[in-house]
Parts: C-alpha cells; structure tokens; sequence
C-alpha cells in the first residue's frame, strides 16, 4: 500500500506542474500510464487518480488510455542487472490490445525476438512470443492464433533476429531472418551477452509453466529480456562484426 501511496503522490506533482503549465497535457498523460504500470496500480487507485484531475475531458481521457490505448507496463525485474526501467517497457499483448501492437512494430527494419513454451504439457504454438524494438519489448500472451497470425504478417518486411534454436518456424517462408547464435561462436545467449556487454541473463525460468493464465513478473522478466538481449546482441553484431547484416 505505501507503494501506491508513493505512486498517487508522484501523480499528485504531476498534476500540480500540468495545472502551473510546467508539462505538456500529453506527457501528464504519459506520466499517467507510466506510474500506474509501474506500481502495477489497482482499480481502486485509478479511482482516485481519476478524482484528482481537474477537468471531465481529462478524466475521461485517462480512464480510456488506462482501459484501452496503454498496455500494461510491467517494470519491476530484480533479477536482471542489464534492466533499465527508465530505458525499457514492456508491453503484453493479447486478444483485446493486438492491434496497439501492430501500430507499435509498423516499420520496424528488425526486431529482436524470443520464444517461451511449456515443456511440461509440450504446447505445439509459442505460449509466449517476445519482439524486442528499440526500448520496446512486446509479450504476446493468451492470444488467438488468428491474431498472433496477423501480426507476424504485419512483420513481413521485418528482419527477425533470433537466438538458436527453430523459433523462425512459427514465420512463413522467406521471412528476412538471421540466427545469431552461430555468429557468436554457438555460445549460449546468456554467455554470447557477458562476453558483450560484461553482464550475465539469469536463466532460472527456463523451464517454468508458461501455460498459465497469467504470468508472473519473473516470468514476464526472462521472456522480455531474452528478446531484448537478442535484440542488443544484433546491434552488437551489426556495429562490431558486419555492418551489412
């Protein structure tokens, strides 16, 4: 609860700078969705935020970022000493938000991406799939395949860098692709990212139940940061090896 108040306190300044004309409508907006991922806010919260802001218009417009327009930010990742909370986001995506995501990778020229599977129940589709794009890491999870479909079409000029592994199988063919693990001698992702960048990827959750209706931040941490790791391994590669990947 004293995170909440702490996150209801920041917005409170927030407010208070928009209403002395020190932050655009915007960015208070921006602000808005930021803090209330972060300290992963409840209903009750948003009431109150909805309470403190000084016109309908506006209340009405953060209601309808918060419920439909800005996906939810998951920030906390404790066991990930590459993780910049400032830097990156990270977005899950399902039935309801798929085409948020769509507007979010349109023109990408490459993206980093991962693949997450129960091995337990031995699942035939990706019960998560991650895109990592600049400071963007997007988790497609309890999706429709339809839908899931639908944004890999949207990705069909895209290059997919992936680590090892068939994870491109899940693309049609002739999908611009390239499969990094080679160019790093075969080493594993979290070895090929120490050599890199000096900073190792806890891989505790391997092998954990992603099936599950919901994920949990640790969870949501490793399938975000693999991507992402994969995505910084390619501009990596790209700057340090050959510049005409």
């Amino acid at each position: 609860m004293s995170e909440y108040r702490h996150g209801l306190g920041l917005i409170k300044c927030l407010i208070k700078k928009f209403e002395n004309d020190n932050i655009s409508e915007s960015g208070l907006f921006i602000a808005i969705s930021d803090i209330f991922g972060y300290f992963r806010m409840n209903r009750y919260c948003l009431s109150t935020i909805i309470k403190m802001l000084p016109s309908e218009y506006m209340r009405d417009k953060v209601q309808d970022i918060i419920h439909k327009d800005i996906i939810t930010t998951f920030v906390p990742i404790h066991r990930a000493e590459v993780y910049d909370p400032f830097a990156l986001k990270i977005f899950i995506i399902n039935n309801k938000n798929f085409k948020v995501a769509i507007n979010l990778l349109h023109g990408a020229y490459v993206i980093g991406m991962d693949i997450e599977q129960d091995v337990f129940l031995k699942s035939q589709l990706p019960d998560v799939m991650s895109f990592a794009l600049d400071n963007k890491v997007l988790l497609l999870h309890n999706i429709d395949e339809e839908k899931r479909n639908e944004i890999i079409v949207a990705l069909k000029y895209t290059k997919i860098a992936f680590y090892g592994g068939n994870d491109i199988r899940f693309f049609p063919p002739g999908q611009p692709a390239i499969n990094l693990q080679p160019e790093f001698g075969n080493k594993s992702l979290s070895n090929a990212y120490e050599d890199c960048f000096g900073k190792r990827i806890d891989k505790t959750f391997t092998f954990s139940a992603w099936s599950n209706m919901s994920l949990t931040n640790n969870q949501v941490a490793y399938a975000a940061l693999d991507a992402h790791a994969t995505q910084k391994l390619y501009e990596y590669y790209k700057n340090n090896i050959n510049y005409y990947a």
